[in-house]
């Protein structure tokens, strides 16, 4: 510490923000923020603080009003109405884009994940600022070995937005940060050495104690002198500094007061007592040294800076209303600690000179003189942000309080209303999605209790509990999760007191990955909410449940759907929150039981309202009606779903609700439009922090690419993104997804060596990582292991590999459906169709036959009632080869053309040059050699269109052989 790196990242900031007219550079625009100690329970706030007086300064001039609209428009486009809710941390911004709407508070606790849900706000938010100007952002943040946690997070998601923001050519970005050195269990130290994964050009300074030399040089231009005069005085100073830059400043200023070092009228330069400045004790630190001068400060001067040092680095609104409430005289005795140097003045704040000042101010204090200052100092606030409606100044005075402790407090009158103010300022920080800073006032909260608070202040006890735990579980405090949970369950008096207890223990066991003992625990509770669901789940019951369900919604049109009553019942509203957790939970390893768990969140809406919940359950309801091949009303309820989204104000759920309804959407409507809208899903999950719809919505827009035909070479750049995410965030999940895919589209595109391993990309490879990562069962889920079959049934068959091939068929067929209505079904019929009946040709076998034929008639079905666009196509391709099959030749003939015509028309790229190839292989089959090479020549050229090099590659192979050989 004192090495200078502030000081030095300030030097850089005067600088770069000047810019330089010859050499054409603009400046920047510079901004900064500190980390302190004494802060430690509000994350974010120093990087929040940089952005609030960056929108001040944006706001305060007329001549960057247009600047002002465009962060403005470009945050509203690119959050909507979330761009508001930054607004809460950033109050300045609400002067950009104006007064924030009404929004329902209780919305903030149903975000999967607020913390993320935050990160990526701000991440955006900083985002579109650096893309306003015409000049770099510099965000500097000072003392990061304070930072906590999420600040760090949100840095690292920061780092990765511009990272992948800099490979595109935008490089508005440079974050400059100084730090102690920190342990290696730090956050801080996890971040700096993982910092090359981010995609970002880095620099590292490393500053320490100043030389001999150079220390002499320093003295040599403080005193205007030439170094060889100054070397006998900077050899001492070296010595008893070692070197520290602050302290060789402050003792050189000391020396001079005390007359050691002093200017010489008849020598025209400073002289100095070598002897006496040689004898003179110092303390072994810097802290030490600089507390012993601030002893010799005037008593009011020395206490103003003690209060000052209360608060941390410098004063903000706390100083002056600590001056008005309790008629401290603070401000003419720290203008007198500026003129001693001590301190700076600037704004009308205070700021100590250096942290070394800081912390020695503050240890003058005996530490049960601190704890009654903080605690005071806090109680004295409390009032004044209570009657100026205040909530940034009553954070900052309830930390105070908590900074006195429960031992400064005096009566039990007292520590009820202590305990009531955390209470206060925990809902106040929920509701700005800091639950970090929200657990830190619960916990002190429930230490200002006094014995027997759960019979003397209940309501006052269950809050506090309450709250706590569901913070401790969003911010994985697990340690103290468990003894609140005993608490809550132990003395809270109804079942409804428990609800929330009971909702945070069903997701400790998700987190734990313990599903089946979730399932239990969410019907055990549904039961005592009055909601049973049946022991044992059978087809027959699905189709009672959905039937029931039917004649409940029968006569009631879109619009009376989507403007139904909200509901209101707590209980009601809980029940919901189980069903969904359970419809979640079964979803994982009971798909067949899923509907029933829908179809009650469907009958709880029509009966009692609509919830947050309630566009999930229709979409879901949709979703089992498609599947049940009733498209046209599951697209019907995919629209309602989304429209509901609107009306009921379901942040939460936006992403899955946007996800399933465009896998709906993708087959009544043309695929390669329909998927975008899942980029949109994307988006909307990220802003509720639900990395795990966002990432389903990015896999679902993978696939969809994939299979619609776009270029082959953008899809692998997507998966790569896609995979890298997975793996940083530990999606286990979605990587079994992604893993497939991603091993077909390597092998048609011929890349032998991948992200997943050396070696071949294909499924089998996919298993292994999955086994490396833990899931070791992962083929048990019905949807995991129909992807892992179906790929390697694909890539069997567009390899022409026969035997792989109908091994992986006849395990992919032996695999049962799912309720799950989803776009990956038609294209796996489609393909199951065609290798069907080559086994089936091929093996003169009736079984095989009958399966692609059973196929066939479903994709017509799906060209008839669905979308022509998407299934027309398929339909013909797949009734060439079942005519072919049949012995119809004739037939055959026209439909393969038919087919390649349509799939041209509809811009399947894939399959035009996979209708081409199979009609080669018919002629070629049928004796018309010459005819089919026309065919393979076609489909070579569209194979290579769509980038598949290396299946283009092979049938390139085989047709040369065919050519020779003729």
């Amino acid at each position: 510490q004192g090495v200078g790196k502030s000081s030095l990242a300030k030097e850089l900031a005067e600088y770069a923000k000047l810019g330089d007219e010859e050499q054409k550079i603009k400046g920047c625009i510079f901004l900064s923020g500190k980390f302190d100690k004494l802060k430690l329970s509000q994350p974010f706030s120093p990087i929040a603080s940089a952005f609030n007086k960056y929108c001040e300064w944006l706001s305060s001039s007329d001549e960057r009003n247009s600047v002002a609209e465009k962060v403005s428009s470009s945050l509203k486009l690119a959050l909507g109405q979330e761009a508001y809710a930054l607004a809460k941390v950033i109050p300045n911004l609400s002067n950009i884009i104006g007064a924030q709407p009404e929004v329902d508070e209780s919305e903030s606790d149903s975000v999967e994940d607020a913390q993320k849900r935050l990160r990526y706000l701000l991440s955006q938010f900083v985002e579109v600022i650096s893309r306003s100007h015409d000049k770099p952002l510099v965000l500097f943040m000072d003392d990061l070995q304070w930072a906590d946690s999420a600040s760090i997070a949100l840095l690292k998601q920061i780092l990765l937005v511009f990272g992948s923001s800099s490979r595109c050519g935008n490089d508005q970005l440079f974050l400059l940060g100084c730090c102690s050195e920190t342990e290696k269990d730090h956050d801080l130290w996890n971040m700096l050495h993982s910092i090359h994964d981010f995609g970002v050009n880095t620099t590292k300074i490393e500053l320490d104690f100043l030389e001999k030399e150079t220390v002499n040089l320093m003295i040599s231009r403080k005193l205007n002198m030439l170094p060889r005069l100054t070397r006998t005085l900077a050899e001492i100073v070296y010595h008893k500094t070692k070197g520290n830059p602050f302290f060789v400043s402050q003792l050189m200023v000391e020396l001079s007061k005390e007359g050691l070092l002093r200017p010489s009228l008849s020598r025209c330069r400073w002289v100095w007592d070598g002897e006496k400045i040689q004898e003179r004790g110092l303390p072994d630190d810097v802290v030490s040294f600089l507390t012993a001068t601030l002893n010799r400060l005037p008593s009011d001067v020395l206490s103003a800076m003690c209060s000052l040092s209360c608060f941390g680095s410098c004063s903000d609104r706390s100083l002056v209303g600590l001056e008005k409430e309790l008629g401290l005289s603070l401000s003419d005795p720290l203008d007198h600690a500026v003129a001693e140097g001590f301190l700076k003045k600037k704004d009308g704040q205070f700021h100590f000179v250096d942290d070394r000042v800081k912390e020695s101010a503050y240890s003058l204090m005996k530490p049960e003189e601190r704890c009654l200052h903080h605690f005071n100092y806090g109680l004295a606030l409390c009032s004044v942000a209570k009657r100026n409606d205040d909530d940034g100044l009553f954070l900052i005075a309830v930390g105070q309080i908590n900074l006195g402790g429960p031992n400064a407090v005096t009566d039990a009158k007292e520590a009820t209303a202590v305990a009531n103010h955390n209470l206060l300022a925990g809902k106040k920080a929920r509701g700005m999605s800091d639950f970090v800073s929200a657990y830190w006032f619960y916990d002190y909260g429930i230490s200002y209790l006094k014995k027997g608070h759960w019979n003397t202040d209940y309501d006052l006890s269950l809050a506090l509990y309450d709250g706590a735990a569901l913070c401790a579980i969003i911010i994985g405090e697990h340690a103290g999760l468990s003894i609140l949970t005993e608490q809550i369950m132990h003395f809270a008096k109804c079942i409804e007191d428990k609800l929330n207890i009971f909702d945070v223990s069903v997701r400790i066991l998700l987190k734990r990955s313990n599903v089946s003992a979730a399932i239990d625990s969410s019907i055990e509770v549904l039961s005592n909410l009055g909601e049973d669901f049946p022991e044992e789940v059978t087809p027959d019951v699905v189709i009672h449940f959905i039937e029931e369900t039917k004649e409940m919604l029968d006569g009631m049109t879109d619009e009376e759907l989507i403007n139904h009553k909200l509901m209101s019942d707590p209980n009601k509203l809980m029940t919901m929150k189980f069903l969904c957790t359970l419809s979640e939970c079964l979803y994982i390893i009971r798909p067949s039981d899923q509907p029933v768990a829908v179809m009650k969140m469907v009958q709880q809406s029509l009966m009692h309202g609509m919830s947050p919940l309630s566009p999930l359950a229709f979409v879901s309801y949709g979703s089992f009606l498609a599947a049940m091949g009733n498209i046209s009303e599951g697209y019907r309820f995919a629209r309602i779903a989304k429209a509901l989204l609107e009306t009921v104000g379901s942040r939460g759920v936006a992403g899955a609700v946007i996800c399933y309804s465009t896998q709906i959407m993708a087959y009544a409507e043309p695929v390669q439009s329909a998927i975008e809208f899942h980029v949109e899903g994307g988006k909307a999950a990220m802003k509720s922090g639900s990395m795990g719809y966002a990432m389903m919505n990015q896999v679902c827009y993978d696939t969809g690419s994939y299979w619609s035909g776009k270029k082959l070479g953008a899809v692998k750049s997507q998966l790569d993104r896609s995979m890298s995410l997975a793996k940083r965030n530990k999606h286990v999940v979605i990587l079994m997804q992604l893993v497939p895919l991603y091993g077909s589209v390597s092998r048609m595109i011929g890349h032998p060596k991948s992200i997943l391993s050396n070696s071949e990309a294909d499924g089998d490879r996919g298993v292994d990582q999955m086994e490396k990562l833990g899931s070791d069962h992962w083929l048990d889920n019905p949807f995991h292991s129909k992807a892992h079959y179906f790929n390697k049934m694909y890539i069997g068959f567009m390899f022409r590999n026969y035997s792989d091939m109908k091994s992986a068929a006849e395990k992919y067929s032996n695999k049962a459906g799912a309720w799950i209505f989803v776009f990956s079904s038609s294209y796996q019929l489609f393909y199951e169709g065609l290798v069907s009946l080559w086994i089936g040709r091929n093996e003169e076998d009736n079984e095989w036959i009958a399966k692609g034929k059973n196929a066939c008639r479903a994709i017509e079905s799906l060209a008839e009632t669905a979308s022509k666009w998407n299934f027309e196509h398929k339909s013909m391709l797949l009734q060439a080869e079942e005519q072919y099959c049949d012995g119809n030749l004739e037939h055959a003939e026209p439909l393969y053309d038919s087919a390649v015509l349509s799939a041209r028309q509809h811009h399947f790229l894939n399959e035009e040059a996979l209708a081409l190839e199979l009609a080669g292989r018919f002629y070629l089959k049928t004796g018309r050699k010459k005819r089919s090479i026309t065919y393979f020549s076609q489909a070579i050229e569209k194979y290579h269109e769509w980038e598949a090099s290396a299946k283009a590659v092979i049938l390139e192979k085989y047709m040369e052989e065919l050519v020779a050989a003729s």
